[in-house]
């Protein structure tokens, strides 16, 4: 499956501390067999080629709806919301979790493997 991995970046927390979050659980997703999506690495790519909010958006919205599912670490994200919208608007299934840099490594590893099967459950009921 292919994974999109969302949360804050600019609403809560450090920047680099919200990147190094969602490239954990990106992680965790590969260790699990799936390809995970990353839209947090747009940080690095609009420090070189500086664009507006809207045009990440945008992107993050094709590679949204080219995934199987999400999974949305908790915390104030106004793209994360307007994901979650979009998940909602075409049928996504997406799941959300509490985890952070310091949850230990196998509760972290248990909450995102819990979050990949209950998107594949929810694939494969036809729920969203």
């Amino acid at each position: 499956m292919y994974i999109y991995v969302a949360g804050p970046l600019y609403g809560s927390g450090y920047q680099d501390d919200n990147v190094r979050l969602a490239l954990r659980v990106a992680e965790q997703v590969l260790l699990l067999g799936h390809t995970p999506f990353v839209p947090h690495l747009y940080f690095f790519w609009n420090l070189i080629h500086e664009k507006p909010a809207e045009h990440w958006l945008n992107l993050d919205r094709q590679w949204l709806l080219k995934c199987n599912g999400m999974i949305r670490i908790v915390g104030t994200s106004p793209g994360s919301s307007k994901e979650e919208g979009w998940c909602d608007e075409s049928g996504l299934p997406w799941v959300e979790r509490a985890v952070s840099l310091l949850t230990p490594d196998l509760e972290f590893s248990y909450a995102i493997r819990e979050a990949v099967m209950m998107i594949e459950a929810k694939i494969q009921l036809g729920i969203k």
